[in-house]
Formats: structure tokens, sequence, C-alpha cells
């Protein structure tokens, strides 16, 4: 539906299709747009069952049938046995991770056993999908991207993530030989882009040095691979980062959550400063782009302490960085400490459907950060956002030839799309246009 289909659209699919249960992958944001989708179809299908997994159910359970009678079926964590043996009809009080409804009352048979070998999943090939249409719509392959995921989990205990309840603390992953079957099978068809969406890509070192190896000897060319859903900088050292760097690899986010070693430790992110830096610095030297991530709103964060993190994004001539309020997830450690101390300043059941880390909407308070200081800080971070793109894309008008002054000129006039809007009208000056396309593809 986000390529622009609406409602009426899948309403007639259904009708033609005619299932037996609708699939539904939910997010925790929006969801209840997503309740009121469910609405829709089954007061138009009330003989369909409607399953719904995703992040949001693992992590919110028998509550998300209770605030949606229309739901059937809930699947926690993984989903692929799940949905294979509710499909196949088995009896759903011995289906593992299944949530049903059962004499009005709604039952969880408990988590089922992780898939131990990902290999044995196959990778998606999205054959009914549109692909011409994401993300750049009717643009050659080559100038498209495919997300590959090559595991699962996160044995960190970071206070703040729910990823742990989402999709499990054990650490599970493919091969490196699965994941080259999976980047040859696109590369075949043309595609050049791919990014990484594990939440730890580089956990295991050995296995992500095997898969460059694999890339080398492949004899695949021209790729440009990143990892943009952040990287640990103490799970990469200098011979890692030269291999991913030969193999394809161009870009690579740092989740450094803060510029405070204190604060690091509060975050329990069993990572130092030190860590962080050498890991960006060695990066940066061997040419990648990079970005970084970091938080505001740590238990006994001061402002000091925010400020250290914007001494660390100015400090290295990084692509890009931001800056996000934390948005404290159920069962996670940071909400148990916010709900026990009282400060919350908006509900959960408000702010999880619609409140948006990157915007100034802190949806609780501490005593070292009150909102209005919280809020000037986050102001000031989106100044250095703005001030480090800025940097970024006059360094790249500047290696196409283009003189410092100038160049300044033209990333202010690029970052406010008023290049994009000329390149859409699509005006003389070819050789203009392809410089321009050559900073984003």
């Amino acid at each position: 539906m986000a390529l622009g289909y609406g409602p009426k659209d899948l309403f007639e699919e259904i009708g033609i299709y005619s299932p037996d249960i609708i699939g539904i992958t939910m997010m925790t944001f929006n969801y209840r747009n997503h309740y009121k989708l469910i609405n829709e179809i089954k007061s138009r299908f009330k003989n369909i069952a409607i399953a719904v997994g995703g992040a949001h159910v693992s992590l919110m359970r028998e509550k998300v049938l209770a605030d949606c009678p229309d739901i059937d079926y809930g699947v926690v964590l993984e989903g692929e046995k799940t949905m294979l043996e509710l499909c196949q009809g088995n009896d759903l009080s011995k289906i593992g991770g299944l949530i049903y409804r059962k004499n009005s009352k709604i039952v969880f048979n408990g988590e089922r056993s992780f898939i131990e070998n990902l290999d044995d999943i196959p990778y998606p090939k999205y054959g009914s999908f549109e692909l011409d249409k994401y993300p750049y719509p009717n643009s050659p392959e080559r100038f498209r991207d495919i997300p590959i995921v090559s595991s699962r989990g996160c044995p960190y205990q970071c206070i703040f993530c729910p990823v742990k309840s989402a999709i499990g603390e054990k650490f599970r992953y493919r091969s490196p030989e699965n994941m080259l079957k999976e980047l040859g099978y696109w590369y075949e068809k043309g595609y050049r882009t791919f990014w990484f969406a594990d939440d730890n890509f580089t956990l295991l070192k050995e296995r992500v040095s095997k898969f460059c190896d694999l890339i080398d000897k492949s004899g695949m060319k021209d790729l440009s691979l990143g990892c943009g859903n952040g990287i640990r900088a103490d799970r990469v050292d200098i011979e890692l980062l030269k291999k991913m760097k030969n193999a394809g690899f161009k870009v690579l986010a740092f989740g450094v959550e803060s510029g405070s070693d204190r604060i690091l430790k509060i975050y329990k992110k069993s990572e130092t400063l030190l860590q962080i830096e050498t890991g960006i610095k060695n990066a940066i030297e061997l040419g990648f782009s990079v970005g970084l991530c970091f938080l505001i709103g740590a238990p006994g964060e001061t402002p000091q302490d925010v400020e250290k993190s914007f001494e660390l994004a100015r400090r290295y001539p990084i692509d890009g960085v931001r800056f996000y309020h934390i948005t404290p997830y159920p069962k996670t450690e940071l909400y148990e400490w916010i709900e026990k101390n009282s400060y919350f300043v908006a509900e959960p059941a408000e702010y999880l459907n619609s409140v948006i880390s990157f915007q100034n909407n802190p949806v609780y308070k501490t005593p070292e950060l009150p909102l209005n200081v919280r809020k000037k800080l986050f102001k000031k971070a989106k100044k250095i956002e703005n001030y480090i793109e800025n940097n970024f894309y006059a360094r790249k008008f500047v290696k196409l030839g283009t003189p410092k002054l100038i160049a300044g000129v033209l990333a202010s006039l690029y970052r406010t799309s008023i290049i994009n809007r000329i390149l859409n009208l699509q005006i003389r000056g070819k050789k203009l246009r392809e410089h321009i396309k050559k900073l984003y593809i």
C-alpha cells in the first residue's frame, strides 16, 4: 500500500484471491492504523482468519489480541514454523509461538525454540513484488538496492534495546556461503547495491571475513554494500575493515549512543569510547562513508554529557549523524526504570503509536534533563546534523573539481532540494546531472 494502492485495491485483491488466512506484519509505530485496517478487512471478510506477527506482537504478546478483537492469531518471535503449522491445520494448542482465542479467552502457547540453522530458511526472492517501484521508481536495477538479513538476535544487554523481546537474545546466523548465494542471485538480475539490515552484522568477525573472501573469489564487481542499521565499533578491527572495503562495502553506520564513557556504562553498552573512536578513525582512513547514531535521555545524563556527544560528532569528517530521543519500549530495563520513578510525560499506549524518535517530542523527563533543557539540546543536535551533512556534500562537490566556496553553496542548494527539482525537470546540462547523481548513487 506504500506504493500508492489504497484499501479499495487491497479489498479487491482479497476478494479475488479469497484466502483462508491473511498474514500481516506489524511494527509498533502506527500500530493503531494496523488495527483499523484489520477491522475494515474483517468487516468485509468475516470468514477469513487474520494472523499478525512482527516486532509489535513479539513485544506486546496477548495484549495485541486483547486490543484488537478482529485478530484471530498472533505469531511471536520467529514465524516461519509457526505459520506453516497454522496453515497446515495443526492442533492450535500444540503450535509453539502461537497466540489464539479459545472459549472467549486469549491463550499463548509459549515461545518455541529458535531455528538454529538459518540456512534452512530460503532467502526471499520477492517474486510477487513490484520491485521496479522500490526505492527509485523506474530506475535500472543497478541503482536500486536489496536488503539482506544475515542474522538474528543480539547477546548484549543495552538497557534501551527491545531486540531481546522482538527477535531474541541468542545470536543465530547464516553461513557465508548461504549469504553469497543470495547476493549472487540478485547480482545475476543486475542489482549491485545491498544493505545488511542485521542488528549485529559483525558480531562474529570470522564469519564476515570469510564472506568477504568468498565475494573476492566470486568475481562479482561494482558492488556497493552497506551496514546502515549500525554496527559495533568493538566488533571490527583494521584487518576486517580492509577486507570489507575490498569486497565492496562502502557505507558503515556506528551505533555510538554517547560520547561519554560514563553514559556508555549506564547504557550497559559493553564498549568504551576508545574502542568507538578507533573504529571510526579506521573506517574513515580506509575511505568508508561513515555515519554515527547517538541517543539522548540516559538515566543520569547531564547537559555536559550530551555536549560530549556533540563534540564527538564534530571531531571526524563523517558523512552523516543522527541524534534521537530514546523511545522507551516495554520490557526493557530503561522502561522499567522510567515507570518506577514516574518520569513518563506521555502514556506508553499513545507515544508507542505516534512518537518518532527523531522528532523533538521526548516522552519522559529526568532530574538532570528536564523537558525544556532536553528540547533545547535536541534543537542544537539538529543543527549539528545539518552542519555535518552540508560538509559531506561540499566535500563531494570538491572531489568533482568544484572550488571550495562554490561547493559550500551547491551543498546547501542540494540539501534544500533545489538541485533535485532541477534534475526532475530534466533541464539541459547532462554533465552536471551526472555529477550530482554520483552523490547518492
